[in-house]
């Protein structure tokens, strides 16, 4: 699910210092395919793409970037989303294969997505903003392929504390890169000037505006600091003389000195909801218990401290992320019980909204290690199909026990690692998950027992075919047939991502062993083929057909070919396995799902 507020141009406060340098640099991205904002937390990098969002002239599509995006599918659905906003009509096909899964997504999603841009008939601009977030090394490969083929009235700008994890020099040699650093966000002294006369009522001196200014360097947040504190001082001239060091002892500095000079329920109002990223009165109240939270919300914008509005209509906020780590680091300090408490609130008004990924992140965040995993079981099936990152950084955030007598809990976590194809950590977590199911038959079912054990033996099965030992193989497909003969939901679902299905088409190259092939698939491909409703069955029966056309069986080819097609368990993943060697391997459909085999004969 995506949060709408996500995809709002955060709101531009009026009395914002006119930087029309920057919004000129800006509007020089409207040139190029990427304009990169790179700086750290407080430079502005938000209120500047904001402010020239809504004074471009161009369609924007915004999406704020959390930690949550760092999966495939929800980054782009994301991505998407936001084009959505502006243009309702836009990605019916992207969306329909994002859902459709991973693999579906990766290889025809950004083509669609690419499509769809390019039949677009005004000039768009893609704002990612706190591109920071994402670390997933498909998105940074996919988006590096989307930059390559952006349409040329398409513009992406990102804006991020880091540098990008993607290549840019190529499009730097093209011309189509504009970089805007730290250096251009800083606020130049005559812009100092401007931010103390028209925004404060200090009456600094020349002199003393220009101290502060190379105190902190032009960074604009330690400036702003800087203001909210000198109103409570009695000695503006030996405050700022105290505005010294580095720039994150001054934040320290400068955010205690203005959270100190806050009422008591002020402060306890920040320092429990500096833990939403995205904070309305409903949600305020739960974790505060304050009936009045829209007062405390509307108050902190009149100061300016620090809060974001996200929408026009002023029902949703967040904190300035410099802001709300300091609150949180104090939260934490001063009373670790009410933090733990705040985060149960927030997660369970989460849950009740229906924003079950948002909740999630609460609970472990607060250590409700128990709700986490019921949350995680709940949403199981849906996790596996479309938020595989997520449900990894959640699985390994638990500590072991939280999930040693819930075997589904392990099983989907594996299932998720070998889809991603980290089988080192697959392979791990089946050899720690024998000894912990083995201690579970006292606690299970006969049935719910058996079919713990039959699923970890498939995994293990899988596991040791993409380590290329058949022999193993077919000693765990054994075990499968002991403990659960007619397969499983796991065999079913995404059944050609999580078996390593290119290698598994491409059987006899990746095996490579012709011989140890042959005995292997003799076995299980009879075996398994008289099953009725067995996924998966199929493809051996068509790796098999494959083998035996290559030792020139051609009429047993054929029978375990027909076989292949005409089963309705494993549609269209069959198909799919015989359609690119039909011209090299001679085969024909024909119909009633059966094949034929050219006249041929091999050499």
């Amino acid at each position: 699910m995506i949060v709408r507020t996500k995809l709002h141009i955060p709101h531009v406060r009026r009395d914002l210092v006119a930087r029309p340098r920057l919004i000129h640099m800006l509007n020089e991205g409207m040139k190029v395919k990427l304009t990169h904002i790179s700086a750290q937390a407080g430079y502005g990098k938000t209120t500047a793409l904001s402010e020239w969002a809504k004074q471009c002239g161009a369609l924007v599509a915004w999406i704020s970037l959390d930690i949550r995006d760092n999966d495939y599918i929800q980054f782009w659905s994301g991505v998407t989303a936001s084009i959505q906003e502006t243009i309702p009509s836009f990605g019916a096909v992207v969306c329909s294969f994002l859902e459709k899964g991973l693999w579906a997504s990766l290889e025809h999603a950004i083509p669609a997505l690419l499509n769809d841009l390019d039949r677009l008939t005004s000039e768009l601009a893609i704002v990612l903003d706190d591109y920071h977030f994402i670390e997933n090394p498909d998105i940074h490969h996919s988006l590096t392929y989307f930059l390559e083929r952006l349409p040329s009235h398409i513009h992406l700008y990102m804006a991020s504390r880091a540098e990008l994890a993607i290549p840019t020099a190529r499009l730097m040699a093209k011309g189509d890169c504009n970089q805007i650093t730290m250096q251009d966000l800083r606020f130049l002294l005559d812009e100092g000037h401007v931010f103390f006369q028209d925004t404060t009522d200090l009456g600094l001196t020349s002199e003393q505006v220009a101290e502060l200014h190379h105190q902190t360097e032009g960074w604009i947040s330690g400036l702003e600091l800087a203001a909210i504190s000198l109103k409570h001082s009695a000695n503006i001239a030996e405050s700022i003389h105290q505005f010294n060091g580095r720039q994150h002892h001054i934040s320290d500095y400068l955010l205690e000195e203005v959270f100190r000079h806050q009422s008591e329920d002020m402060r306890s109002f920040l320092m429990a909801t500096s833990i939403l990223s995205r904070m309305n009165q409903s949600l305020c109240q739960a974790v505060t218990g304050q009936m009045d939270s829209q007062h405390y919300l509307e108050r902190l914008t009149q100061l300016n401290l620090f809060i974001i509005p996200l929408d026009d209509q002023r029902n949703w906020y967040r904190y300035h992320h410099l802001f709300s780590d300091f609150l949180q680091r104090m939260g934490s300090r001063t009373n670790p019980d009410k933090w733990v408490q705040a985060h149960r609130d927030a997660a369970c008004w989460l849950e009740g909204y229906g924003l079950d990924e948002d909740a999630m992140e609460h609970f472990l965040a607060g250590k409700h290690y128990a709700d986490a995993v019921r949350l995680i079981e709940k949403n199981l099936h849906v996790l596996v199909q479309s938020h595989s990152m997520a449900l990894i950084r959640w699985v390994s955030a638990l500590p072991e026990n939280s999930f040693a007598e819930k075997p589904m809990v392990e099983l989907f976590y594996i299932s998720v690692l070998m889809g991603v194809r980290n089988w080192e950590a697959a392979l791990l977590r089946i050899e720690q998950a024998q000894p912990r199911f083995q201690a579970l038959k006292v606690r299970l079912t006969d049935v719910e027992w058996n079919q713990a054990m039959g699923n970890l033996y498939f995994f293990s099965a899988v596991a040791s075919y993409m380590q290329k030992d058949l022999v193993k193989t077919s000693e765990y497909y054994e075990l499968v047939e002991q403990y659960m003969p007619e397969g499983s939901f796991f065999q079913t679902m995404r059944r050609h991502q999580y078996h390593g299905y290119d290698h598994f088409v491409d059987f006899l190259a990746y095996i490579n062993d012709l011989h140890a092939a042959d005995a292997f698939l003799s076995r299980w491909a009879i075996a398994l083929g008289k099953k009725t409703n067995y996924p998966f069955a199929g493809l051996f029966l068509a790796a098999y057909s494959k083998l035996l056309y290559e030792w020139n069986r051609l009429e047993e080819a054929e029978l375990y070919a027909s076989q292949a097609l005409g089963r309705k368990d494993t549609q269209p993943y069959v198909r799919i396995s015989f359609k690119s060697p039909l011209a090299h391997l001679g085969f024909s459909k024909s119909s009633g799902n059966q094949t034929g085999l050219q006249s041929c004969s091999r050499n």
